[in-house]
């Protein structure tokens, strides 16, 4: 696997649709939910950049019923028992994003460990919450991910899933990718989003999903000389296999 199949496995991450997937405690002893399919995304080749990258790569995802999955290129576990809540560490294999502004500047790799939350107030609105370190561009900084996710059936066989949210980082992240000798980006709220997902069930093993996302980065780092574009959209259509 080269490294430049990593970089847009990572970078289409983003726009693979979330779902309320299965979960450990609703799956018998000894099974796995398994989804695998290809995904096809337009988007801003880093964010503040106006350069538009489109791709088409796979996406994945696996659940085991003794609580560990595989999402992408994050591997994690869940250790409630609860279909409600779900909590646990994860291991992520992270992009750290090139600087706009560094002559030759390229994309690099990290290993981040994290924690996660996942709350369903309901069976179909669920509350989100993460925290990762390692992901600046000097491989340090703490990330912080808030978002919540509402799934509204359209038919028996479509689905519409709206979601948004927002990340904050600490001024080691900050700094790392949006100051300069000028101007220092300090701690806090670095971007908010807003998106939406239209799934559709082909049959039983089939399903196809399109969806667009729009992310403002907030004023800390949207006012950094680095900064092209604070608006960024992402487009993204896909199809998977459940099995």
């Amino acid at each position: 696997m080269t490294s430049r199949f990593l970089f847009l496995l990572a970078l289409a991450a983003s726009a693979a649709p979330a779902a309320f997937a299965q979960t450990a405690a609703m799956m018998p002893e000894g099974s796995h939910d398994t989804y695998i399919g290809a995904l096809a995304t337009i988007g801003p080749r880093t964010e503040g950049s106006k350069q538009q990258v489109m791709l088409v790569v796979p996406n994945f995802s696996v659940n085991w019923s003794n609580g560990v999955f595989l999402e992408g290129l994050r591997a994690g576990v869940d250790l409630s028992n609860d279909p409600t809540l779900h909590y646990g560490p994860t291991l992520g294999l992270g992009r750290r994003a090139p600087r706009a502004d560094v002559p030759g500047s390229s994309a690099s790799w990290s290993v981040d460990p994290g924690v996660y939350v996942r709350y369903a107030l309901a069976h179909n609105l669920q509350l989100s919450s993460s925290l990762d370190y390692g992901g600046g561009h000097d491989g340090r900084g703490l990330v912080m991910r808030l978002g919540a996710s509402f799934r509204m059936p359209l038919t028996s066989h479509q689905a519409l899933q709206v979601y948004t949210g927002a990340n904050l980082a600490d001024h080691a992240y900050m700094q790392s990718y949006f100051s300069t000798r000028n101007y220092d980006a300090a701690a806090g709220l670095k971007n908010v989003y807003l998106g939406a997902n239209w799934n559709i069930q082909l049959s039983n093993k089939f399903r196809m999903f399109s969806g667009v996302s729009l992310t403002r980065l907030a004023d800390k780092p949207g006012l950094s000389p680095i900064v092209e574009e604070r608006n960024g959209a992402r487009v993204s259509v896909g199809v998977s296999y459940h099995y």
